[in-house]
């Protein structure tokens, strides 16, 4: 129940991670549109990534 509680911790930490290497500090700071765009293009991966796992392991499965 402990680790629960520390997965939106742990996902603001990847998601503020992955944006400080897609965005320049200044744009962070400023919350430029640059930085905006950067949130939706690392939602979009993200989501994407999530998606993608639960197929494959169906898929990995139905080939065996």
């Amino acid at each position: 129940m402990k680790y629960i509680k520390e997965i939106p911790r742990i996902f603001k930490q990847f998601e503020e991670k992955s944006i400080s290497r897609m965005v320049p500090s200044a744009a962070i700071r400023n919350a430029d549109i640059t930085y905006w765009r950067a949130r939706i293009l690392f939602l979009i991966v993200f989501t994407g990534m999530l998606i993608g796992l639960f197929v494959f392991i169906p898929v990995c499965v139905m080939t065996i």
